[in-house]
């Protein structure tokens, strides 16, 4: 059996769904598409903006010849509850389960030591799980993993979308996979289900994007709250509309599911999280990346897109002794859409005495252009 072929088969035993090997080479359709963001200005808030840093393998690793990609798949999410009386928010599946980066690293390591016994010798590597400058979905289709698909999403061979992928660059030389081909045709469905009219064939608009706004720290500008709808952390609309996830194996996988995080946490539960709180439910997730404050501001922000006259008690507590501006003023902006006298009460009370200036212009804007009724 070839090298190729067994590290595949150790790969596959350790719990990744999908193995593949490409050239350390530049990934040239990345860097098309980086530039023509850059240029439009709808790049990711979160990454380097020197472009080499996301393309060049030899910037990760120099003397690199070979990329390992790997897919490690979870199940689909299931159907939505049916609604309560309990306003909820909407955390992306992913997130639902242990924190992949580390689940991923450990098995990446485990394989490279593998790789080094079956190849005699040591081999230079590094490993690029997610927080890397790389771009993971474009090593994983340079080393034959998956395609992209119109959602700009990954799409491997009996998962569909539903990945998480890392890699591992190196200086072994290793045979390379053919790429995958997808071809979506005609049909534009998950483009017409973007509440934000954030996709474009083959891409992403990161400035639109819902995924991206949960996980941006500080104050959201006004004309992106609105469009997180109930989403906490993440979105999944692209991938749940998509045909080609249809059908896909609901196997449970290598990764272990959080029963305390859940789908569809209660919001006024998230709106009044604690550190210590927030570390008990959230610690082994992937939303640990952020902190609290996070969450509490986008529970606000869903509470007030929801417009539940009930929660503004909680948002009137919040806006009146939460710590962070960020979520005070989430507070505020929340109020002025419910916009009950009760809602109004709070935001002229508070005020008569928030100190904080970028939290005092959202309760004047709360209540010059909010929703107001009775």
């Amino acid at each position: 059996m070839r090298l190729e072929d067994r590290l595949k088969a150790e790969g596959r035993r350790l719990g990744f769904h999908r193995v593949g090997i490409g050239p350390a080479t530049e990934l040239r359709r990345a860097r098309e598409v980086l530039q023509a963001q850059q240029a439009r200005g709808i790049d990711p808030a979160f990454v380097p903006k020197e472009i080499s840093l996301r393309t060049d393998p030899q910037r990760w690793l120099p003397g690199a010849r070979s990329l390992i990609a790997v897919a490690l798949a979870y199940p689909r999410p299931p159907r939505p509850a049916p609604p309560d009386r309990e306003p909820r928010g909407l955390i992306a599946r992913y997130a639902c389960f242990e924190d992949y980066h580390a689940a991923i690293e450990n098995r990446l390591e485990r394989l490279m030591r593998f790789l080094e016994d079956e190849a005699g010798r040591p081999i230079a590597w590094r490993s690029l799980v997610d927080t890397s400058p790389a771009v993971d979905r474009a090593v994983a289709e340079q080393a034959g993993v998956g395609a992209f698909g119109k959602n700009g999403c990954l799409f491997v061979e009996g998962a569909g979308s539903w990945v998480l992928l890392g890699a591992v660059v190196t200086d072994l030389p290793l045979e390379p996979d053919p790429p995958v081909e997808l071809d979506c045709g005609a049909c534009t469905r998950c483009l017409d289900a973007c509440p934000t009219g954030a996709l474009e064939p083959y891409q992403v608009n990161s400035r639109l994007c819902i995924s991206e706004a949960t996980q941006l720290r500080g104050p959201l500008p006004p004309e992106r709250r609105a469009s997180l709808g109930r989403s906490l952390w993440g979105c999944d609309i692209c991938q749940q509309v998509c045909p080609w996830n249809r059908g896909m194996p609901e196997e449970p996988g290598p990764l272990q599911p959080l029963s305390q995080v859940g789908a569809n946490p209660s919001l006024l539960e998230m709106l009044t999280l604690s550190r210590r709180g927030f570390l008990e439910r959230f610690a082994q997730s992937a939303l640990n990346w952020r902190d609290e404050k996070v969450l509490r501001r986008n529970a606000a922000y869903a509470l007030g897109n929801l417009r539940r006259a009930e929660a503004v008690p909680a948002l009137a507590e919040r806006l009146a002794h939460d710590p962070s501006p960020t979520v005070r003023g989430a507070a505020a902006w929340a109020l002025g859409q419910i916009g009950t006298p009760e809602a109004r009460r709070a935001l002229e009370e508070r005020l008569a005495h928030e100190a904080d200036e970028g939290v005092r212009a959202e309760l004047e804007a709360a209540l010059t252009a909010g929703r107001w009724s009775g």
